[in-house]
């Protein structure tokens, strides 16, 4: 049928007695989160045990509400969120589908996009790791961590290296009050 061929008008008898052995199955929508099902008609799983494979391995498809979610999204390209940077990332619409899923559930606002990075921020932000820094305070032997949110800050601010203090410390000087010196 696929070269223009005409379809038989009947099926032979062996594709009738693999018919009779199938019914019409309810397959899960392949979109995360979705708990919708989508019909894989029995004819459908004829063909696939036809072409060798499973009649009951179902294809990933989408289930009619979130294919129609799907036909009526537009990939989007939005801005990066990291600060000042100039670059934009692509909200495609099967992304959008499946936010669309999560925010329904979680009862937040269904348009909102996520913020994210474009691919440079991603990979700088990526190769980043939190790390143990000296604690400032002169001869305190104490260590604070200096996440990889701070690092990246720092980088796109363009500072070099931030100074900090341990925990210890900040207790410390958060017990301290202001003294007046001459």
């Amino acid at each position: 049928m696929r070269d223009g061929e005409t379809p038989p008008k009947q099926l032979c008898q062996a594709c009738l007695d693999d018919l009779a052995g199938l019914q019409d199955l309810q397959a899960p929508c392949r979109m995360k989160g979705c708990k919708n099902t989508w019909i894989w008609n029995r004819y459908q799983r004829l063909e696939q045990k036809r072409a060798g494979k499973s009649p009951d391995a179902p294809p990933k498809r989408m289930c009619p509400s979130c294919a129609a979610a799907f036909a009526a999204a537009a990939d989007q390209t939005l801005p990066c969120s990291a600060p000042g940077c100039p670059n934009t990332w692509a909200w495609l619409r099967y992304d959008q589908v499946e936010h669309q899923i999560q925010a329904a559930k979680s009862g937040e606002p269904v348009q909102t996009p996520p913020k994210k990075f474009c691919v440079a921020c991603y990979e700088k932000w990526k190769a980043l790791h939190d790390r143990q820094a000296k604690c400032d305070i002169p001869g305190c032997k104490g260590h604070w961590t200096y996440t990889r949110k701070m690092q990246f800050d720092d980088q796109a601010a363009g500072i070099e290296g931030r100074k900090g203090h341990c925990e210890e410390c900040q207790k410390k000087l958060a017990d301290l009050a202001p003294q007046e010196r001459p």
